[in-house]
């Protein structure tokens, strides 16, 4: 499918998800705080909101996940979506959630996947974690960057191209950019990545998108090869919890990785443009939704697992 094509289905997604939205649950947005705020990069201001976990009180030294939305959506949307903001309150953590810039051929809000439409969303997000740094001392060690479908997509470029700042990534459904393939290969630094996808996703499908992304097992396997795995993932099944679901996972492991890092996949068998254990959407456009597992607490999972050398 041509990118104009997807850009015109993700729109009509979002405009069915926000009319039509059948049995919706109700977002849990956390029991902390969430701040709305703006920062001046290179004289654009840029806006996202904060959240703090409950019980916050300026302590130190915590971890900061960026949480990317999707396209045409937005950082209020990417929290009701994810739920990730539960996962913060008990891990004790801090999200961040940018909201991209209006552009494309519909001016709809989407993230400078190929940096080659302006944006420079890789200065803001990297501004953005320097500040909160300052202002509100997050761990400069544990900075993971997550977001689903463009979103998740934007997540691969912040791989790529700032992979000295991130501990490690995850996306949801949503694969790394053709055009930054040979860019990632060659980053100083090969970045932990955890990956998941329905392999019925009609929005952003498991095999890519046309000329603009590689499909899930493409962009695994790239990883993989950056790592020094050895090219053969260890399969098992997540248990089936919800047997009403229609969906089944798959969770792929990297072994004998050379870097110490490491890769993982999760094929969400049956599974739509969704992300796990989130907020329901609407069956009919976005395919079905696993409830075996929350992906926020798979993503955090992982991510606690990782973290960069201190500088010094």
């Amino acid at each position: 499918m041509a990118v104009g094509g997807v850009v015109v289905a993700l729109l009509a997604g979002w405009l069915v998800y926000r009319i039509a939205l059948l049995n919706p649950d109700e977002p849990d947005r956390g029991a902390g705080e969430i701040l709305a705020a703006t920062l001046d990069v290179d004289g654009v201001e840029r806006s996202y909101l904060l959240y703090l976990p409950e019980g916050y009180a300026g302590e130190p030294g915590l971890p900061l996940v960026v949480n990317l939305h999707g396209l045409s959506s937005s950082a209020q949307n990417q929290i009701d979506r994810s739920g990730f903001n539960a996962v913060a309150d008990r891990e004790r953590l801090i999200v961040v959630y940018p909201n991209a810039q209006g552009g494309g051929p519909l001016g709809l809000a989407q993230w400078d996947v190929r940096l080659s439409e302006g944006g420079e969303d890789d200065v803001f997000i990297e501004a953005l974690i320097d500040e909160l740094i300052v202002s509100h001392g997050i761990d400069g060690t544990r900075v993971y960057a997550t977001g689903l479908s463009y979103g998740s997509i934007m997540t691969y470029t912040l791989a790529c191209v700032l992979s000295e700042r991130f501990a490690a990534v995850g996306g949801v459904a949503g694969g790394l950019p053709r055009d930054l393939e040979s860019t990632c290969g060659a980053a100083p630094r090969a970045v932990p990545l955890i990956h998941i996808h329905g392999d019925s996703d009609n929005i952003v499908p498991f095999g890519g998108i046309g000329d603009l992304t590689l499909g899930a097992d493409e962009s695994v396997a790239a990883f993989v090869s950056a790592h020094e795995c050895a090219p053969d993932l260890v399969r098992s099944a997540v248990p089936d919890i919800d047997l009403d679901d229609g969906t089944t996972t798959t969770r792929q492991v990297a072994v004998d990785c050379e870097s110490g890092g490491a890769v993982e996949l999760y094929v969400v068998h049956g599974g739509g443009h969704n992300w796990p254990g989130g907020t329901r959407t609407m069956r009919i456009f976005f395919g079905a939704m696993s409830r075996d597992y929350d992906a926020s607490t798979v993503l955090w999972d992982f991510f606690a697992q990782h973290r960069l050398d201190p500088v010094g």
